[in-house]
């Protein structure tokens, strides 16, 4: 994502910038592509959490000898 901000300065100005923003076809194919992948960043932190949370269950459930 950082290379693309780096490579694409637009990306900042959609995120951050105000006004009119004019992107060649190139640029705007790397947008997509930073959103996709931070998509992707914001998924794998969801299962992250997800899975964190069924180790603390079963730490728990053993902890209090219900398995």
């Amino acid at each position: 994502m950082d290379k693309l901000k780096t490579q694409y300065p637009v990306i900042d100005n959609m995120k951050e910038g105000s006004g009119e923003i004019r992107m060649t076809a190139e640029e705007h194919r790397a947008y997509v592509d930073y959103l996709n992948l931070a998509l992707q960043m914001e998924d794998m932190e969801r299962q992250h959490i997800y899975f964190r949370g069924h180790t603390n269950a079963v730490a728990y459930f053993k902890k209090i000898k219900a398995i």
